[in-house]
């Protein structure tokens, strides 16, 4: 009996139908990767024997509403190791520290060794031009080094529209084998907001390769296409104007205009400001600063709109039947909540006497506005500060600070306690927990302006502007309060006349004072953090307004004054008409 009789014929057929089992999966595998994962690997051996490298586009400009450039791009040119071996770069650096001492030089031999051989080795950086002069012998007889141009962002008025435009800081170090490089980083403001849209999209280069990676071919898929160009609402007159006069006065403080007709941010100018090209090159250069220069006073700076609530709350009362024209008061000097000993003074010590709502707003008179605040509640007043704009998200593309806009609900959620009737007095004037930021107090005077017409407040030139609230446009009582914040200035009692009177311009405005601490407080300490702040508000010309502005000025008494410069100023270039 042979070796094969004495294998049982169960083993047999169990080997054989193994092995076939074995060979059908195996067959299946091949026809799986052949047939399925075929084009994948397909796609992946096409990867291995081609590259692609990618140049950025030139970033977008930045233009005020004239067409002005605020934001430019200056032409760059930095030098590149390609297609080279490592003896070449070696004698190549040597060679170049003659020329500089640029780092870069210093870490040319490690990223030589990291980067793909096929993309550009960076090693000289931002070339002057005695460099470029040097270096033009070499270029001639060493293909392995090329001059590559990028634009580099310069900001040519400083600090004058820093904190709206923002900044970006350069990338030295550019990786072309990434699909998106960038030439500048994005940093804040509309630089940062806006990034995608001004970074526009890089030139591909595709590249195919040997094994080794050797570079035998190379062809342009698409070319760069520019970031797209901004166009502000902002006027870079009247924000130089503005700036100029706010550094004149070496003032921590902000001024924002706006047009009433279609809510155009004309202005939004905070001082003291920072360069962006001493930040590009020296990021903390401004942390020690203690005037916060990097601080958007105009957006984001938040104080209490003190007396520049009055002409809308006197609006309301009007309004809401609380009181009429004729309505009149004797202000002793204070107001007191019936059944309660506090008293709640007034600014002028001894009173105003027997004022109407006119008289009462012309010569900031507390008391009056006490009783208003006391009789329509806090829910009516937080109803008709919502609607001049107070403690709203404008949706700007630059970040803003809305603001605390008090009420019951507000204190419920966010302190846990119960509304005091004695703070809805606080609010009528300003001030509690009532907080905002110069944008909402220059969009409110704008609403004033056009008696409640004004489109949300806008950045951008030519875009839809979102409607606000009707309800105001149909109030019968906006002469009213036009004339009130005409006596500001014009009226002897104004609070507004000794600084603005003998100027003759064409506006009508507000005064405010904003308390930082307690009375008591301030005069225990004379430091000058505790000194009130200075508001001031105001619009023209005075028929069919086409600016409105508002101007807050930290710790000193200068936001009349520096208003009334800004409106001279503007009569001077023929801005403002002084008979409108």
């Amino acid at each position: 009996m042979n070796h094969l009789e004495r294998i049982q014929p169960g083993r047999i057929y169990f080997i054989i139908i193994f092995y076939s089992a074995l060979a059908l999966i195996v067959i299946m595998r091949l026809g799986y990767l052949q047939l399925i994962e075929g084009p994948v690997y397909a796609e992946k051996a096409k990867k291995n024997i081609r590259a692609y490298l990618y140049e950025p586009a030139p970033r977008g400009l930045i233009y005020d509403r004239t067409g002005i450039p605020l934001v430019v791009n200056e032409q760059s040119w930095d030098l590149y190791f390609h297609h080279g071996n490592h003896k070449q770069l070696l004698n190549l650096i040597k060679e170049l520290r003659k020329l500089s001492h640029d780092p870069l030089l210093d870490s040319a031999e490690r990223r030589f060794r990291q980067q793909p051989s096929f993309e550009p080795l960076l090693l000289l950086h931002h070339l002057t031009e005695e460099q470029l002069e040097a270096l033009s012998y070499m270029l001639y007889d060493r293909p392995c080094l090329t001059l590559k141009s990028r634009s580099v962002r310069k900001y040519p008025y400083e600090g004058m529209f820093a904190h709206v435009l923002g900044y970006t800081q350069p990338q030295k170090m550019l990786r072309f084998n990434q699909n998106q490089p960038i030439t500048e980083r994005a940093i804040t403001g509309l630089e940062k907001s806006c990034d995608d849209v001004l970074r526009g999209e890089p030139k591909i280069i595709s590249l195919e390769k040997t094994a080794h990676q050797k570079i035998v071919d190379y062809s342009e898929l698409k070319e760069a296409k520019p970031g797209t160009h901004l166009y502000l609402t902002l006027d870079a007159q009247l924000q130089m104007i503005a700036y100029r006069i706010l550094e004149s006065y070496r003032v921590e403080g902000s001024l924002v205009a706006l047009n009433p007709q279609n809510g155009e941010i004309l202005v939004a100018v905070s001082y003291p400001s920072f360069d962006p090209e001493i930040l590009r090159e020296q990021p903390t250069y401004y942390d020690k600063e203690k005037s916060l220069p990097l601080f958007f006073r105009a957006f984001h700076g938040l104080y209490p709109p003190a007396s520049l609530v009055k002409p809308m709350l006197a609006l309301a009362a009007l309004e809401e039947g609380v009181i009429n024209v004729d309505t009149t008061i004797i202000d002793p000097g204070y107001y007191q909540l019936k059944g309660h000993e506090q008293r709640f003074h007034d600014w002028k010590k001894n009173g105003h006497g027997e004022v109407n709502v006119i008289q009462a707003v012309a010569q900031s008179c507390d008391t009056f506005f006490y009783a208003l605040g006391d009789q329509l509640g806090i829910d009516v007043m937080h109803d008709w500060f919502s609607r001049f704009g107070f403690g709203m998200d404008f949706k700007l593309p630059v970040s803003h600070k809305k603001g605390i806009l008090p009420s019951k609900i507000w204190k419920k959620q966010h302190l846990k306690e119960r509304w005091y009737h004695g703070e809805s007095v606080l609010t009528a004037i300003g001030q509690g927990y009532f907080s905002t930021t110069p944008l909402h107090l220059a969009y409110a005077c704008a609403l004033l302006a056009s008696k409640g017409a004004t489109p949300l407040p806008t950045l951008f030139k030519d875009q839809l502007s979102y409607d606000h609230d009707p309800y105001l446009s149909g109030l019968t009582h906006w002469d009213v309060i036009h004339e009130a914040m005409d006596r500001v200035v014009t009226s002897k009692k104004g609070t507004a006349h000794r600084r603005l009177a003998s100027l003759k311009l064409p506006i009508v405005g507000k005064t405010g004072t904003a308390q930082v601490v307690s009375q008591q407080k301030s005069q225990r300490n004379y430091q000058r953090n505790f000194l009130d702040h200075s508001l001031f508000m105001a619009f023209a010309p005075k028929k069919n307004p086409s600016i409105a502005i508002a101007v807050v000025v930290e710790h000193q008494q200068y936001a009349t004054e520096i208003a009334g410069i800004f409106f001279s100023k503007l009569v001077e270039q023929n801005i403002l008409s002084k008979d409108e």
